[in-house]
């Protein structure tokens, strides 16, 4: 059961991590700082989730 619950976290977390990838390259071809800033702080915001949750160990 707590590996199915750490599987489904890491889906979601995949998925919004490609999502700011997505948005951060949309706003480079799109001349877009916006996008570019929205897309970086999603990453950023999802890995500093990932690594305070414990999903993902530093060291």
């Amino acid at each position: 059961m707590l590996l199915a619950d750490v599987t489904s976290h890491m889906g979601l977390a995949t998925a919004l991590l490609l999502g700011g990838f997505a948005v951060g390259i949309y706003g480079h071809m799109a001349h877009s700082r916006t996008l570019i800033l929205v897309g970086i702080a999603v990453i950023a915001v999802i890995s500093l989730w990932l690594v305070g949750a414990g999903e993902i160990s530093t060291f």
